[in-house]
């Protein structure tokens, strides 16, 4: 049989328990507020070395991959590729600068995906990035 001392305490513990449960189901206590995050700055412009013949920056961020000028052999997953500089997101093109139906577009933020739709909406623009640089017979 237990005291009513030992009830007591065992009926206390219950209660601090119980309240312990309950302020954590309903967040209770210190609350961590999320870190925002920057927004995109534009990158300087890469220096020539980095743009190879097969590739252009259209203002300043950008960038167009063609496939190579020389045959490979190598197999490619698009004939254009896009890139945001900014945000790293990116769409896989047609030659005629139309959205590659095989290929899934990355997009790793808001802001990449409506630079890339943009660009794509904007028909001196599409005229750019369709205007590949010439290969050197």
């Amino acid at each position: 049989m237990m005291t009513t001392r030992v009830q007591s305490a065992v009926w206390l513990a219950l209660v601090v328990l119980s309240l312990v449960v309950v302020g954590c189901q309903w967040g209770i206590g210190a609350r961590v507020t999320p870190t925002p995050i920057p927004p995109a700055t534009p990158l300087p412009p890469l220096p020539p070395a980095a743009v190879d013949r097969d590739s252009k920056i259209i203002d300043g961020y950008l960038r167009v991959q063609y496939i190579p000028c020389e045959p490979t052999g190598a197999a490619y997953v698009a004939p254009i590729i896009l890139t945001d500089l900014r945000s790293g997101s990116f769409i896989l093109l047609n030659r005629n600068g139309t959205v590659k139906s095989s290929g899934t577009p990355r997009y790793t933020s808001e802001e990449g995906k409506a630079a890339l739709e943009a660009a794509l909406k904007d028909d001196s623009m599409v005229k750019q990035i369709v205007a590949r640089p010439n290969c050197v017979e």
